[in-house]
């Protein structure tokens, strides 16, 4: 909490992705190793990975938002099942009450489960994310 706001850093891993000359695309990176309780899920089957990995992990951030709970711990299997139930794509579980009516809740909840995709060519961008936040928070401020 900074000047009064809120600041986030450190989602998951930081890495210079260097541009293939070909596709002018990020080179996919490997990480022989994923400790820690929250990776996402290519992260822990040793997959390419890319700028989707911290979209995974921004959606923990969002669940926390959302829900008020750490999203490891709401996990199918609990925080300690974690590492295994994200391999075999079972994210964390958002609460239904989350998705009733056409509320800024309902819709954090569906920009989660869109963070919370599997495969990660599937998965939201992390610059498609920020406008979807751009546009909740408008909506929010002019009360729509």
């Amino acid at each position: 909490f900074i000047e009064g706001r809120f600041k986030l850093n450190d989602f998951n891993r930081c890495r210079f992705l260097p541009m293939r000359n070909d596709t002018h695309r990020p080179c996919p990176i490997f990480i022989p190793s994923a400790p820690g309780s929250s990776r996402s899920p290519e992260e822990y089957n040793m997959e390419e990975l890319d700028e989707k990995l911290d979209v995974y992990s921004f959606g923990h951030v969002l669940y926390g938002i959302l829900t008020g709970s750490n999203a490891v711990d709401s996990t199918v299997r609990k925080a300690k099942h974690y590492k295994t139930d994200a391999k075999e794509g079972r994210a964390p579980v958002i609460p239904e009450r989350f998705f009733g009516g056409g509320s800024s809740d309902r819709s954090l909840a569906e920009l989660t489960v869109r963070a919370y995709t599997f495969d990660p060519r599937q998965r939201i961008s992390s610059v498609e994310l920020v406008k979807e936040l751009e546009t909740l928070l408008a909506k929010e401020e002019t009360g729509q």
